[in-house]
């Protein structure tokens, strides 16, 4: 898992949900385990959009479980792509 960016989606995600950063481990699932609504995640998007400079759509969410480490990983390729 990329540890910078783990760190920075930990504290957009702690923000947005008003919960310790140090609560939010890779398995954390935002929906079932912290009550994250749709609002709560358009909120993310925008916290991840502003942190890496890169448009994220709300369609590329998972309809079920939105983990951390899917965060990461998604932000991860985004940003990887934009590289190339």
């Amino acid at each position: 898992m990329n540890e910078p960016i783990y760190a920075t989606v930990r504290e957009i995600v702690a923000d947005a949900l008003r919960v310790d950063p140090a609560a939010l481990l890779p398995g954390t699932r935002l929906r079932e385990e912290l009550g994250a609504d749709s609002m709560h995640l358009v909120t993310i998007l925008i916290g991840l959009d502003a942190a890496f400079d890169v448009e994220f759509e709300a369609t590329a969410l998972p309809k079920t479980e939105v983990t951390m480490a899917w965060i990461v990983e998604h932000v991860d390729i985004v940003l990887s792509r934009r590289s190339k």
